[in-house]
């Protein structure tokens, strides 16, 4: 017997039993075994289950010195130093999530017509609900960047902007409803890139998904169309899609605080979230102004991306009970860390402390 209770103490110790009794094993057992289910349960429901539904966009980024002009043509010449490619679009919300310890689901048409020029597959993960089509470009932007203050000279872009198809929307559907209706969900971010995959039908029909079961839903697009998104918990517009918006309903003249309440009255649309650039943020609740959010003073390696950082640490905050208020000024200045770091920054916690 003595040649057994060495091992099984050298086995105990493994797992933190130092005083555990050694004739108990029923009940040792049923302790080992609740041990493994409890870090089990951790990590499969790390932090909260957010959906992210938008635009798969690979970002390539060219930096290089441009000290010269071409014999050619009147163009600068870059000297190429480094390349970056990027998961990008609606991929840099899930990535500041998923960085942050949510469980996120990303939902997306991926184009396939172009596939032998970048390969991507391998960016993505279990959690990743894919549809492909092999007629459809996959969206490639490629920006030409001097590193002398970061000044983009040159964006080339590779991209289809067509409607997906009834049958493609009908799939994206079900997806969407077997995800809230086996997890549970705390919010749905719709990152719409203006490329055809969040067609009215789909936006509507997650919305009222989403007003079915009680999640909120959080919505940063690119189209100037706000009927689109009726009901929405929250819209983030940037300084010219919110000019755009006021001009396509007829309140160019008038005030945006006039605009944002027939935007709430109409269109039920609790928070109106406005990017300013560098003069900070502005926040609207239920078709008033809440508060003005001031920028933060930052060297600036990037602006693009800054709003999906924005989004990201106000979902993230929001989701953990935050108030709106608190969460989007506390994701402003996280924002401000992202933009002074470059492209392939994530947020971390201690960004939104």
């Amino acid at each position: 017997m003595g040649k057994l209770k060495h091992p099984y103490r050298v086995t105990k110790c493994q797992f933190g039993y130092h005083k555990t009794r050694y004739w108990g094993l029923d009940k040792n057992t049923a302790q080992l075994i609740t041990q493994f289910v409890l870090k089990n349960l951790q990590i499969n429901n790390k932090g909260k289950m957010i959906i992210v539904i938008g635009d798969f966009i690979v970002d390539e980024f060219h930096y290089g010195q441009a000290t010269r002009i071409s014999p050619e043509a009147p163009n600068l010449i870059l000297d190429l130093d480094e390349i970056k490619i990027i998961k990008g679009g609606a991929y840099n919300v899930v990535e500041h999530l998923r960085n942050l310890d949510n469980k996120v689901h990303f939902v997306s048409l991926i184009g396939r017509k172009n596939i032998n020029q970048i390969e991507v597959d391998n960016f993505f993960c279990e959690d990743d609900e894919l549809l492909y089509d092999d007629n459809r470009l996959r969206t490639l932007k490629t920006r030409m960047v001097a590193k002398y203050r970061h000044t983009t000279l040159l964006r080339v872009d590779q991209e289809d902007r067509f409607d997906i198809s009834p049958k493609q929307e009908e799939k994206i559907i079900d997806i969407i409803k077997k995800l809230i209706n086996f997890n549970e969900c705390n919010g749905i971010c719709i990152v719409d890139y203006c490329k055809g995959f969040v067609t009215n039908g789909l936006a509507r029909e997650i919305i009222n998904l989403s007003a079915e079961k009680k999640i909120k839903t959080y919505v940063d697009s690119k189209s100037r169309d706000v009927a689109k998104f009726t009901g929405a918990y929250l819209l983030k517009p940037n300084k010219n899609e919110f000019l755009l918006m006021k001009s396509l309903y007829g309140f160019a003249e008038f005030s945006d605080e006039l605009f944002v309440g027939h935007l709430y009255k109409n269109f039920k649309i609790e928070n109106i979230l406005r990017t300013l650039g560098e003069d900070g943020v502005e926040l609207y609740i239920e078709g008033k102004k809440a508060i003005d959010i001031q920028g933060h003073i930052c060297e600036i390696k990037e602006l693009s991306g800054a709003g999906d950082s924005l989004l990201a640490g106000t979902v993230h905050l929001h989701s953990e009970g935050t108030n709106i208020i608190n969460a989007v000024d506390k994701a402003n200045r996280a924002a401000s860390i992202f933009i002074s770091n470059g492209v392939d920054y994530r947020l971390q916690k201690s960004d939104l402390n």
